[in-house]
């Protein structure tokens, strides 16, 4: 179990590094490609994904117990409970 977990930590490691060095390779590239502006504007579009990134963070993992408990209480026929797991993820999320 252990072993598993080292390596698939591993794997995570070099993929955030690998990630982080095509980044950097390719700023030069889209700079020249699409101009100062353009480039302005494509990292101004890309930062919403981060900021939506970013919020998904604060889930606290209600959208994963949704999808379990959804999914047993449809499989028990009981769509009381299916409402009630609705109700607490939209009170939830304000």
């Amino acid at each position: 179990m252990y072993a598993r977990l080292f390596t698939s930590t591993v794997i995570n490691v070099i993929n955030l590094i690998v990630n982080i060095g095509v980044n950097f390779a390719l700023l030069p590239i889209f700079i020249r490609a699409l101009g100062d502006e353009a480039y302005g504007l494509w990292v101004f579009v890309a930062s919403f994904s981060v900021v939506r990134g970013f919020l998904q963070i604060f889930d606290l993992g209600i959208q994963s117990a949704v999808v379990k408990y959804v999914a047993e209480y449809n499989a028990q026929g009981n769509t009381r409970g299916i409402s009630e797991v609705f109700s607490a993820a939209f009170l939830a999320f304000g």
